[in-house]
């Protein structure tokens, strides 16, 4: 997350959502077997308080990642995040396409 805003305060909340796993002619994998860990900071500029969230389990509905509190100006953080993916015993040996998104607002 990259806020060049130089706001004050700088605070933020990034958040994640994701579509359901789908495959041509096979039951879909829902958005809700996808587990989002956000995962520890890798690395931040800037000053304020940098919080991840606690896991959570994906669907269309944004979900927390991590906040940034209390600073002031433009802050950068990087972290990584964890998908875990819990297959339903109904799919199929297929590829499957979905996409996750971070917002930040």
């Amino acid at each position: 997350m990259d806020d060049q805003r130089g706001a004050n305060p700088a605070a933020w909340t990034a958040t994640v959502s994701s579509t359901d796993f789908t495959a041509a002619g096979v039951p879909a994998i829902p958005a809700s077997a996808v587990t989002y860990t956000p995962g520890a900071e890798v690395s931040h500029t800037g000053d304020g308080t940098f919080t991840a969230a606690t896991a959570g389990t994906l669907s269309s509905t944004p979900l927390s990642a991590y906040t940034h509190a209390t600073g002031t100006g433009s802050n950068q953080l990087i972290w990584n995040p964890t998908l875990a993916v819990r297959v339903p015993n109904t799919a199929t040996a297929t590829t499957y396409t979905g996409t996750v998104t971070h917002s930040v607002a």
